[in-house]
């Protein structure tokens, strides 16, 4: 009789010399709940990478809204990017040119992804395309330094298959811009 007892003391000495890991106090509860908070909003970002864009872009796959933060206050935020050309890539970012989701009408952007974290840095809108129509043209003056030329044709529609084809040149228009060394454009007209 005297085995059980003693076993039940030496148990319950034990349990109680056992340091509590328990936060006590309503501040170690919230620091441990914000902590774990920071850990959960932290977890996807760690999955947007420099490399995770490159393979995408290579791979033509659609650029999801991850990449495009809300801050940026895109027309496509909540959307993806498609049809993507690689024109520049420096030790810092990559300038890409893709166009939203659109069918017979597409918005054109250049937008401009840092090399270390992934995400888009700025981004200006070239227009639209209608199907078979070009919207403008790039010309690079200098590696940091390139301006957009918009074309407005007549656009005139193949009667039997409902497509808008080029029609006469009607005006034209010339936008500089300018990138920053982080990346950054900014239009210089």
């Amino acid at each position: 009789m005297r085995g059980p007892f003693f076993s039940l003391i030496f148990l319950m000495v034990a349990i109680a010399c056992t340091p509590d890991k328990s936060p006590t106090s309503a501040s170690e509860l919230a620091e441990e709940s914000t902590a774990a908070m920071e850990e959960e909003e932290a977890a996807p970002m760690a999955e947007v990478s420099h490399e995770q864009l490159k393979r995408l872009i290579e791979t033509q796959q659609p650029i999801s809204a991850e990449f495009l933060p809300a801050a940026s206050e895109m027309v496509i935020y909540g959307g993806s990017l498609r049809d993507h050309t690689i024109l520049q890539e420096t030790n810092d970012y990559l300038l890409v040119q893709s166009k939203d989701g659109g069918t017979d009408i597409s918005n054109y952007y250049l937008l401009s992804f840092s090399k270390e974290t992934g995400m888009a840095i700025s981004f200006i809108g070239l227009g639209q395309e209608a199907e078979g129509v070009d919207p403008y043209k790039l010309r690079w003056a200098y590696d940091n330094s390139f301006s957009t030329v918009a074309y407005q044709y007549e656009r005139l529609e193949d009667e039997e298959s409902g497509a808008y084809m080029k029609g006469a040149l009607i005006d034209s228009t010339v936008t500089n811009y300018t990138i920053a060394t982080d990346g950054t454009i900014s239009s210089g007209n």
